[in-house]
């Protein structure tokens, strides 16, 4: 059993307000897009970053009290373009799962509720617990010339047995 981690990429053309949904097969057959993981859509941008329009306007470029001559780099339209809004990875977390083949389908949201097609991705993870892990790894010496390390271990009792 594990948790199986879907990166979905926040593209520079989202807006406050595009949320995203996340899909999946619980380990067999197709993709189920009835009934979503999330419990509700997960927004691509924190709530917050509509408050931060002061950075999309002159304010930045203008002079203030006992400030010094601008060197150009506020000034213009530099604040205007998609240097403020990069592409980023968010990441949805789900499980624990099991023995299968799991597969997620990302459907984009905007506030209105309009679902967007273009550029919907997916992703699919195996997951195996078979054979269980080795036990009681431990060092048991060390050559302090080479710097070879000796550990023994507890075998996996499934290593031998037929599946």
């Amino acid at each position: 059993m594990q948790n199986v981690v879907v990166g979905v990429i926040r593209r520079r053309e989202s807006v406050p307000g595009d949320a995203f949904e996340v899909f999946g097969n619980d380990g067999v057959g197709p993709i189920n897009y009835g009934r979503p993981l999330t419990r509700r859509p997960m927004h691509l941008w924190p709530r917050e970053f509509r408050a931060a329009g002061h950075l999309l306007d002159v304010h930045l470029g203008c002079r203030h009290l006992g400030s010094e001559r601008p060197d150009g780099h506020l000034e213009g339209t530099h604040l205007l373009d998609r240097h403020l809004r990069p592409e980023r990875t968010l990441w949805f977390e789900w499980g624990p799962v099991y023995v299968g083949r799991y597969r997620f389908g990302v459907r984009v949201v905007d506030a209105a509720g309009n679902v967007r097609t273009d550029g919907v991705s997916g992703a699919e993870v195996v997951v195996n617990t078979s054979p269980e892990a080795p036990a009681a790894f431990v060092p048991v010496s060390s050559e302090a010339e080479s710097g070879r390390m000796t550990f023994s271990f507890a075998a996996s009792p499934q290593v031998g047995r037929p599946a």
